[in-house]
């Protein structure tokens, strides 16, 4: 009987010392989610090749290169974007140094930038930033293919073509897959199909969006009706000439390397 009592009283001494270790257990700690929206102030439409990316970036040592914690990439369905990047905990220090950081590409091509350091984690303790984006200077492209090149309209006629600043330029793309055409008449986007067969080239089906814009729409109907007119191309040093079919140009473009 007295070697039962010792045995009962072990046993429950055993199941107590488990049952308070797995109190003091801790779960391992899910990753930090941080949100965030990014946006620019242009209004030109993207290839839909293009791509958002945002990363959460220890800023932590003074002159050494950043380290990406955790990061997201996601095709750009429009603006403003939403995101949110998940950073596990182990990477992140209470009292380091983050950054939030967005940049919209197209390929190999740096389209838009963050520039302003957006802090989150560590000691800032926000895990939300709202970025506005940057336009990188575009660069002439000296030789470019008709096809999936972003062409800038600079003239109709003999009309040069100017847009103020901030508003949505006069472009188009050629989308070789789809063998469509998309841009903005400064306005209205735009979208149609395109016959190509050496030099020559139609569009048709061409159709945009029906807004009323106190300023941007200009050259809108002149450059829809030089589609339509359209028999001939011809790319010389970067510029895209649309001819008719007595020969005239109807309009001349610049191609516009986004990075």
């Amino acid at each position: 009987m007295h070697i039962r009592h010792r045995l009962t009283a072990l046993l429950s001494g055993l199941g107590a010392l488990l049952i308070l270790n797995g109190c003091a257990t801790t779960p391992a700690a899910g990753p930090t989610l941080v949100t965030g929206t990014a946006t620019y102030r242009e209004r030109i439409a993207l290839p839909p090749q293009a791509e958002f990316e945002a990363s959460v970036e220890d800023v932590s040592r003074v002159g050494a290169p950043s380290v990406r914690v955790g990061e997201i990439r996601m095709p750009l369905a429009g603006v403003p974007v939403r995101f949110s990047i998940p950073v596990e905990a182990s990477r992140l220090t209470r009292d380091g140094r983050y950054s939030l950081r967005a940049r919209i590409t197209l390929g190999d091509r740096l389209l838009y930038t963050s520039d302003t350091v957006y802090p989150v984690l560590g000691s800032s303790g926000l895990t939300h930033a709202d970025i506005l984006l940057r336009p990188v200077p575009a660069q002439p492209v000296a030789d470019a293919p008709l096809e999936n090149t972003y062409w800038k309209l600079v003239s109709l006629g003999n009309e040069t073509v100017t847009v103020a600043d901030a508003r949505r330029e006069p472009h188009l793309i050629l989308q070789a897959r789809e063998r469509r055409v998309a841009g903005s008449g400064g306005c209205n986007r735009f979208t149609g199909g395109y016959t190509l067969d050496g030099q020559a080239l139609s569009f048709s089906r061409v159709a945009g969006t029906l807004m009323a814009c106190v300023q941007g729409g200009e050259y809108e109907a002149a450059f829809l009706k030089t589609l339509s007119a359209t028999t001939r191309w011809r790319v010389d040093a970067g510029q895209l000439e649309l001819i008719d079919a007595q020969g005239a140009v109807l309009a001349r473009f610049v191609a516009v390397h986004l990075r």
